[in-house]
């Protein structure tokens, strides 16, 4: 039967995601290998060409990376109260605007747009396309429930007006044709140079030589790791990086008509402490994550076990409406 090599290579035991075949292979000496070992996951063979000592970080060499993260859980509690507080001001009868002004929260007026995220004054919003997605799901006056945005950051939604959609006349949108024409053809026009640099630089060419070429400036980054990467190059730059061998050229949209070529000198192994601290960071994201979905799954299976009923027709009578003329069968249960 044909099996998988795994390589690890000077990692710590918490990066092995298997804890059996982990306590096995942190139990063997060096140049050992051992018998089958039945896992959570499977059999595997483990094969130690090396030991490395572990060390314990100091609290100085991660105290910056505690308060960061202590002021993120700060920040995230802080959210929550305020979301907590949005939630129940609503809930005693104030509209989305009302509650708002009450807790000092921003109101953003936005323009009509498509579903795709165009706006008849010729932005483009898809970037905040579940904020859309929301906004389309209600009818003319609805108000949105509190959702969840990421990164800590959450929205509601008021739709104040409903335009029928219909095909603009030429000369209402010529000018936003043109200009996206314009910055399309420049990006492409940027796009094809930066692959014919790269093309140069694969084929041998001199780094600084090729970037003069061009007047464009070099810069050498020593010490790019995946934790503080982001932060330092932006996410697409970091992912090209990371993704790329020891010796690889690679370019990569660096912004809207920018690309940066780059290329990969040296790959070497993380520290023992980065690499302990890194892997302590990780498991304890793993964990939380872990508790909401556990958290997500107790209550669906809550609601499943007490055979929970909800009877929309009752509830449309309770606000003084006249229902559809329909029974009144319960709801059918919620599925995550």
């Amino acid at each position: 039967a044909g099996g998988e090599v795994v390589t690890y290579d000077a990692k710590p035991k918490t990066a092995i995601p298997d804890k059996k075949i982990a306590d096995a292979a942190f139990a063997l000496a060096g140049g050992a290998v051992s018998a089958p070992i039945q896992g959570d996951l499977g059999y595997a063979v483990v094969k130690v060409v090396n030991i490395t000592a572990g060390s314990v970080p100091s609290f100085d060499a991660v105290k910056a990376q505690l308060t960061e993260e202590y002021r993120q859980e700060k920040a995230t509690e802080i959210v929550y109260e305020r979301v907590e507080a949005f939630e129940k001001t609503r809930a005693a009868g104030d509209s989305i605007e009302s509650a708002a002004k009450k807790l000092n929260l921003s109101l953003v007026n936005l323009p009509p747009m498509t579903a795709e995220g165009q706006a008849v004054n010729g932005q483009n919003y898809a970037q905040f396309a579940p904020v859309i997605k929301v906004a389309y799901d209600q009818p003319k006056g609805g108000e949105s429930e509190v959702q969840e945005l990421g990164n800590g950051e959450y929205f509601a939604v008021r739709v104040n007006e409903i335009v029928p959609s219909e095909v603009p006349a030429l000369d209402q949108v010529k000018p936003q044709m043109v200009q996206a024409y314009m910055q399309q053809k420049m990006m492409d026009a940027i796009r094809i140079k930066a692959d014919d640099l790269s093309e140069r630089l694969r084929k041998g060419e001199d780094f600084n030589a090729v970037a003069a070429s061009v007047k464009a400036p070099v810069e050498t980054l020593k010490g790019l790791d995946r934790q503080t990467g982001q932060q330092k190059v932006g996410p697409q730059i970091a992912a090209r990086v990371f993704s790329a061998k020891k010796g690889e050229t690679f370019n990569a949209q660096a912004s809207e008509f920018a690309y940066v070529l780059g290329r990969v000198d040296t790959v070497t192994a993380p520290e023992a402490n980065s690499a302990n601290v890194n892997s302590v960071l990780a498991q304890r994201g793993l964990t939380q994550a872990t508790f909401r979905d556990v958290e997500e799954v107790s209550r669906s299976s809550t609601r499943t076990l007490l055979r929970t009923k909800t009877y929309p027709q009752t509830a449309i009578r309770a606000l003084g409406v006249t229902p559809p003329a329909k029974t009144d069968a319960p709801a059918p249960a919620e599925k995550k």
